[in-house]
């Protein structure tokens, strides 16, 4: 047996496979093939730059906390009092590093996109700042300066903001909008078209799903550690061999399955002892669910306490203008595709009244009353969805619910589009992305529901608790819209 020493002051290290080759006896390995994992030209390794970007945004945002508390401390009081100022800080400093990181404000992804990398980051500080509060409430710290904590929530979050914009931006700069690498392996068929990935031909390297040469193994070694993912694209006889292979590197490997795209599997999973693919799941996960509950039950209470003067004087007016009951029902398609009640105010005469919707609102439509053209016009119709909301049937933001026999241009909305039926994977909402990019009024045409459903289906793949707050503030804006009526 040969031993053989590294040298790691020589320029020319052997590989293992060389090792192998000396101990069986053969002259050794191709050069050319062996530094095929060094010499490579076309790509440049992103994880070392990607570790330093969050590294350096974590180090930046606890010193702009910490400089915004410090700077508070000395509007409020005249100076920074070491022992007690010190204090806070240090206290806080830990909780709001641990609520950050378990928000995801230390992802690549919150960095690359600007809105999630502010967003989250200020999220974390609301989350800290109330445990910080809870925290002296526990312990009865004494009086706690609420000027103070003013000062320093408003100054950590603009502090914040900054250095998340310039993290932001270096990151945009230095990775762009592809912050991970991947590498394609073509292996006998035709090759993919991938703008964002390197696409190399397995033959052109001499590469085989042969796990029995050394040589072979230690250059897909050296190849693959320098990306993300690796994809096999091949023949279905040569998959299992090069799954196999790519099982010894530790880099997340991957072999395209084009038969079964039609399918559009999310992944795979072993039931029974049987691989079957995922092609559905849960859009939130539950912790994402819990928390839009929560925003929902916690700003419908407080929106109901103020609208409820709106909410008394517009059912005084329904029931002066016409007999009949002051809220309207209406069976909606809701949640999971199943059925609800939704509640509105009645703004059509009760002989009148469409509960099916075989027939949408027109401009000028003679069913609806004087009043009920007014709080349509306005969305005042819409507030009694809040019980909804309550009731859990609906979200504050959410696709709108249809009802059943609703039409685009004479065909119901599942005929027009079969997609249709996966906006009700999350639940309705009183407003949506739909309704802030204009969509709404009546589907006169096969278009008005693509515009709807591609901004439904949009909402539901983005979805974040800020993403909700952005649509929220928006609706302000679209309260009274030309085609509500």
């Amino acid at each position: 047996m040969v031993s053989v020493k590294p040298d790691t002051s020589s320029a020319n290290l052997l590989s293992f496979s060389a090792v192998v080759a000396m101990q069986e006896g053969r002259s050794g390995t191709q050069n050319a093939e062996i530094e095929i994992g060094n010499s490579f030209p076309l790509h440049q390794d992103k994880r070392p730059l990607r570790r330093r970007l969050l590294l350096t945004g974590f180090v930046a945002d606890l010193a702009a906390i910490a400089a915004a508390f410090a700077l508070a401390w000395i509007i409020r009081f005249g100076n920074l009092d070491v022992d007690s100022g010190a204090r806070v800080i240090i206290l806080f400093m830990p909780i709001y590093a641990l609520v950050a990181i378990n928000r995801g404000v230390y992802s690549i992804e919150a960095l690359v996109s600007f809105w999630r990398c502010v967003g989250s980051a200020l999220l974390a500080l609301g989350l800290s700042l109330l445990i910080l509060m809870l925290a002296f409430f526990a312990v009865k710290a004494g009086e706690i300066s609420r000027l103070m904590m003013f000062y320093s929530t408003v100054l950590s979050a603009s502090f914040l903001t900054l250095t998340r914009a310039g993290i932001h931006a270096v990151t945009a700069r230095t990775l762009g909008k592809v912050c991970y690498s991947e590498l394609i392996i073509v292996d006998g068929v035709s090759p993919p078209e991938e703008r964002d990935a390197i696409v190399l031909q397995a033959q052109d390297l001499g590469l085989r799903p042969e796990v029995l040469d050394a040589g072979l193994v230690e250059r897909m070694a050296r190849l693959t550690n320098q990306f993300d993912s690796v994809t096999i694209c091949c023949r279905p006889e040569n998959r299992e061999a090069w799954a196999f292979l790519l099982k010894a590197f530790t880099v997340r490997g991957q072999i395209r399955l084009p038969e079964i795209d039609p399918l559009m599997p999310l992944g795979l999973n072993c039931q029974r002892g049987e691989n079957t693919a995922i092609v559905s799941q849960p859009k939130l996960a539950w912790h994402q669910a819990v928390l839009k509950r929560a925003f929902d039950l916690v700003l419908t209470s407080l929106a109901l306490i103020l609208v409820a003067p709106v909410l008394v004087m517009v059912a005084i007016a329904i029931r002066l203008e016409s007999p009949g009951p002051i809220l309207f029902r209406q069976l909606r398609i809701g949640h999971s595709n199943r059925a609800f009640t939704v509640y509105k105010f009645r703004s059509m005469r009760i002989q009148m009244q469409d509960d099916r919707a075989v027939k949408l609102v027109s401009r000028g439509d003679a069913r609806v009353t004087r009043v009920g053209r007014f709080i349509r016009a306005m969305s005042i119709d819409e507030l009694p969805q809040l019980l909804n909301v309550l009731k859990g049937d609906m979200s504050l933001v959410g696709p709108r619910p249809h009802a059943p026999l609703a039409r685009a241009g004479g065909a119901l909305y599942w005929d027009v589009n079969r997609a249709y039926w996966h906006r009700h994977a999350v639940k309705p909402g009183i407003t949506g992305l739909a309704q802030v990019r204009g969509f709404r009024g009546n589907t006169f045409t096969h278009d008005d529901l693509h515009g709807r459903l591609n901004a439904d289906l949009a909402y539901i793949r983005n979805w974040s608790l800020w993403n909700d707050i952005r649509i929220l503030i928006s609706t302000l804006r679209v309260l009274r819209h030309d085609n509500a009526y």
